[in-house]
């Protein structure tokens, strides 16, 4: 192992320190280059404008390290109007509603004073934090047919601003008349680093869950005579069930993105990618800039050492100032899996 690794295993784990001091930068090579500098002044004193509109189609990218970001989906329903709605499928409704019930339960059940409840609780909760983060990242990307798309503003007096995917196939809409997906990066990332990220998901992932979405579903009727057991729920049964769910929701994240990154080349460039536009947004760089944690983010296979960018700080501050207050825990859990994984290569790289 090189002596720059070496030297930035001690980086990885001050990054949990509240302070920096002095030394701060020198976890990206100790100088603030001019051009950051400048990005300092002019940010560091500025109100951060909260530009993303919730109600909006898009996908956001939030760098954990300098190759890996956690990457959301902002879809919703209500994106609809109200007879558009009628013609969501029956299973995505009813998908709804279960999920609305389930988290009721569990709300009931972290409310609870019984001693076996918050056992069961904190047992949840570990193993929830097991979960690997990209994993929630590809949930929050809906099944192709039941994605909404929304129209060009120049097809507005023709057409409904919004639609399903599942109408495009029908040959009632083309490729044209569509508004690219908005992703939204911090000016300091590099848009193809995004871009092959979700490659890399796309190709390796599906047979992950698809082979573990089998084992939860062979496991779920194994454990149902667990609920004859009196006063303590059934939590193998809730958590295999809850994990089939995930694998299924992943699965179908999976399978969407094989349609949004369809290519007009045989490239896979972001020029190329039609269904996407890359669009780096200032406000994403400001809680970075204030802690001065920034770096050029570059695809994984890049030769530079790679390294943690965000700070629990970081990440509190983003999530109030952006209004991503529901994405607060998978990047608090995207930084703990992404220091671990970084701190292990390096215990494990031999040194040169």
């Amino acid at each position: 192992m090189s002596f720059a690794i070496r030297r930035n295993t001690a980086s990885v784990r001050s990054i949990w320190k509240p302070m920096y001091g002095h030394s701060q930068y020198q976890f990206h090579q100790g100088h603030i280059h001019h051009g950051q500098m400048e990005l300092l002044q002019r940010y560091s004193t500025a109100p951060v404008k909260k530009s993303l509109n919730l109600n909006s189609l898009y996908v956001i990218s939030i760098p954990i390290t300098t190759h890996k970001s956690y990457i959301y989906c902002n879809h919703k329903v209500s994106l609809l109007d109200a007879s558009q709605r009628e013609t969501v499928p029956q299973i995505v409704r009813a998908e709804n509603k279960v999920v609305g019930l389930a988290t009721k339960a569990w709300n009931k059940l972290l409310a609870s004073e019984l001693s076996i409840n918050k056992l069961v609780v904190k047992l949840v909760r570990k193993l929830l934090n097991t979960i690997p983060y990209d994993e929630s990242f590809l949930r929050s990307f809906p099944s192709k047919k039941t994605m909404i798309r929304e129209i060009n503003q120049e097809h507005y007096s023709e057409l409904p601003r919004t639609i399903l995917t599942s109408e495009i196939e029908s040959g009632n809409y083309s490729l044209d008349q569509l508004k690219p997906i908005p992703v939204f990066h911090p000016r300091f990332q590099d848009p193809q680093a995004i871009l092959d990220q979700l490659h890399g998901v796309r190709d390796n992932l599906g047979a992950f869950h698809r082979k573990w979405a089998l084992l939860c579903g062979i496991g779920i009727p194994l454990t149902l005579p667990l609920a004859l057991v009196p006063v303590v729920p059934n939590v193998p049964c809730f958590y295999l069930t809850y994990r089939f769910y995930c694998h299924l929701k992943a699965l179908m994240g999976v399978h969407n993105l094989g349609y949004l990154l369809e290519s007009t080349k045989d490239d896979s460039s972001v020029e190329s990618t039609p269904h996407l536009s890359f669009k780096a947004l200032a406000e994403l760089d400001v809680p970075y800039l204030e802690d001065a944690t920034f770096a050029k983010v570059r695809a994984q296979d890049s030769d530079e050492n790679e390294h943690i960018l965000v700070t629990p700080e970081i990440i509190d501050r983003m999530v109030e100032t952006l209004d991503l207050q529901h994405l607060k825990d998978d990047l608090h859990k995207a930084l703990t899996q992404e220091t671990a994984r970084l701190e292990q290569g390096l215990a494990s790289d031999p040194v040169e």
